[in-house]
């Protein structure tokens, strides 16, 4: 049996495909602390290079299996999505993240509701990272979010692996 290894440095923004979350990872686990830094990093190094920690994946089929990144790329996942819900951007994610554990996951992942984020841990602790989200850009006024997130979404094409 031959395996290989290929370390790709991709842009945020240059994420596609179909990921899988094997039951042997945790659920979505990242507090307002994490997502507050995640946030805050991207703004800082917008302008400049600026590389996340490695997301590791094995193909599995026609999908890459997580076996290390699920909490930021569910995060950025969550980032892209509320942007172009709130018509901040036009383009959400290009890759979608689905889960062994809890199968609904992925579409609550499209809209995380306040009243359904009671139903499971997961769904509490990625309805809790979509209000830091909202809270991050809603503590702007209205011009300084709109240009905020232009910002952010150009350098996760131009400048985040």
């Amino acid at each position: 049996m031959t395996t290989s290894t290929l370390l790709e440095l991709k842009l945020v923004g240059n994420i596609t495909g179909r990921f899988f979350v094997a039951r042997y990872q945790r659920g979505y686990r990242w507090g307002s602390d994490e997502v507050q830094r995640l946030l805050d990093d991207l703004w800082e190094h917008r302008a400049k290079a600026y590389s996340l920690q490695p997301v590791v994946v094995k193909k599995r089929g026609e999908e890459w299996e997580l076996v290390d990144g699920q909490q930021r790329l569910t995060t950025l996942y969550l980032l892209l999505t509320y942007m172009k819900q709130t018509g901040l951007q036009n383009v959400g994610p290009m890759y979608e993240i689905r889960y062994e554990t809890r199968e609904d996951s992925a579409s609550y992942l499209r809209r995380p509701d306040a009243e359904e984020s009671i139903q499971n841990i997961d769904y509490f602790h990625i309805h809790r990272a979509w209000e830091c989200i909202r809270a991050w850009f809603n503590a702007l006024n209205e011009g300084e979010r709109q240009f905020r997130a232009n910002k952010l979404y150009d350098a996760l094409f131009e400048n985040v692996s």
